[in-house]
């Protein structure tokens, strides 16, 4: 069960919402912390590529902020996909 926390600041990488052709090393750091989350199972997905696990995962992810402590995240669209800067903020401080 992730561990939630209000973004205490936010990381100056995480102001720009990420999508397929954002920098891979973004994407990994999003897909680590899915992973260490357990909304993304290891090895389940491409490491650096927005592919469908990742995306499945963010879903997950937003689905549990939404029902746990009633965050309205931007829903991530799977048709075109881009990852929020809210939902960065709140994913990526997570566990820090």
């Amino acid at each position: 069960e992730p561990v939630y926390e209000e973004p205490s600041g936010s990381n100056a990488s995480w102001n720009t919402p990420i999508d397929a052709y954002s920098d891979s090393s973004l994407i990994s750091q999003v897909q680590s912390q899915l992973v260490l989350n357990g909304m993304l199972g290891d090895g389940a997905y491409t490491a650096g590529v927005l592919d469908d696990a990742t995306i499945q995962a963010v879903i997950a992810f937003q689905d549990y902020c939404a029902n746990n402590y009633g965050s309205a995240l931007t829903p991530i669209d799977p048709a075109n996909p881009v990852i929020d800067t809210q939902t960065l903020a709140l994913l990526m401080s997570e566990g820090q």
